[in-house]
């Protein structure tokens, strides 16, 4: 599906599941428009069960964005589907197993953190982050109708390139040799994949699959730790493992939410 397409149904969507779902008839502004996808005020109802309550009260450091009141926000998206798998860390594991691709067992995670901001005094915060006790680092990234990954748009590139991730990408497991300009043009995806400096530690990109903007990009990566995963796979994934128990109906409904556009 184009991207033009695909923005257009996700957000038809979303604002249908405003009013028939959610209820709520009023609409939100961004850049001085009402567009029906996003809520006038409050982000809670953005979130889905009681997830809302158990970000703030355990995880919230204030980092949810300006625009975590559009239905389509990426990070409340990942917020969403993460948090009762923090809350189920067998169940969390044999996820990460899966998208991994991992044929030996997960062990005890020694730290997680919503929104993490990985030392190098960044604005773009990483979605996800997993340590596990065994050294294994897990980055995680979560899109939804965004079409890139973030292109660089500091003014002081050439400063920021000296000053920070020229060092970081030399020890980098893949992108030692990258240039500047290409490093910038898809800054988040090669900051993540920049992270990964040894076979311990693995970058995660999720996405949906008719987003072919995103796509497009995740499919041309070819490295061993660097794993994409397109959101219908890893939600369906997540009902079979839930099935029968209290949360299949909390991923159902993230999946109507989200998916059935």
């Amino acid at each position: 599906m184009r991207y033009k397409e695909f923005d257009r149904r996700v957000k038809n969507h979303l604002s249908k599941y405003k009013k028939d779902i959610l209820r709520i008839e009023e609409s939100g502004y961004h850049n001085g428009k009402l567009e029906d996808y996003i809520l006038p005020d409050s982000i809670e109802k953005n979130f889905i069960g009681n997830s809302y309550s158990i970000y703030k009260e355990k995880y919230d450091k204030n980092r949810t964005h300006l625009y975590s009141n559009h239905l389509c926000s990426s990070q409340v998206m990942n917020i969403n589907f993460f948090i009762p798998l923090i809350e189920e860390i067998d169940l969390l594991n044999k996820i990460i197993k899966h998208i991994l691709n991992l044929d030996d067992k997960l062990g005890k995670i020694k730290k997680y953190e919503f929104d993490y901001k990985p030392g190098l005094d960044e604005k773009k915060e990483i979605d996800l982050y997993l340590e596990y006790e065994d050294g294994k680092k897990v980055y995680i990234q979560t899109k939804y109708v965004e079409s890139n990954f973030g292109e660089f748009l500091d003014n002081n590139k050439s400063k920021e390139w000296e000053e920070k991730y020229s060092e970081l990408l030399s020890e980098s497991l893949y992108l030692k040799d990258i240039k500047k300009d290409e490093f910038y043009k898809n800054y988040e995806l090669n900051r993540n994949i920049g992270l990964v400096r040894s076979d311990n530690e693995y970058s995660v990109f999720i996405y949906p699959y008719e987003n072919e903007s995103l796509r497009n990009i995740v499919e041309d990566i070819d490295m061993k730790n660097i794993k994409g995963i397109d959101w219908n796979s890893i939600v369906y994934y997540v009902l079979k493992l839930v099935n029968d128990s209290e949360l299949e109906d909390y991923y159902r409904e993230f999946s109507r939410k989200y998916l059935n556009y």
